[in-house]
């Protein structure tokens, strides 16, 4: 016996699926927010805040002096090796940096590396809204360039 076939007009016409307690159609579609295939949910390295109390007045600015300098990688050095990090960093409300990740990667994992461990030790006043000091997500670059200094 064949299996009955659905058309796309019925597929349109049937409702949504919904889960078990849930308010919101399920969405089938392939993910268009990442992971590792279709169907398959981003997964974050850390969960977000909960909404912060009004809009920040003032974003996150480094604190002098506390700024670390990465260490150029000899074996990148050498190879001339030159790019820019930009890292993705979650700065809490008391300024220290919680998450580093690499957005972009300078073409080198030494170089990678290397920046993400001198941020992470980074401090920042950290962003404000009206209820004072919030945590926020931040995205700084960080460039590797042999000069003759160098």
């Amino acid at each position: 016996m064949e299996s009955p076939r659905v058309s796309e007009t019925d597929r349109a016409a049937a409702p949504p699926a919904v889960a078990a307690g849930a308010r919101e159609p399920i969405d089938s579609a392939p993910s268009s927010r990442g992971g590792d295939g279709p169907g398959k949910p981003a997964v974050a390295s850390r969960t977000p805040d909960p909404a912060p109390s009004g809009p920040i007045v003032r974003s996150a600015r480094p604190k002098g002096g506390y700024q670390v300098r990465p260490v150029y990688p000899e074996s990148a050095r050498r190879a001339g090796i030159q790019g820019t990090t930009l890292l993705r960093i979650h700065i809490e409300a008391d300024g220290h940096v919680s998450d580093v990740s690499v957005q972009r990667s300078a073409g080198h994992q030494s170089l990678d590396e290397a920046a993400a461990d001198a941020v992470r030790r980074w401090r920042f006043e950290p962003a404000l809204n009206s209820a004072g000091p919030v945590s926020m997500w931040a995205v700084v670059p960080v460039e590797f360039r042999i000069s003759d200094r160098d």
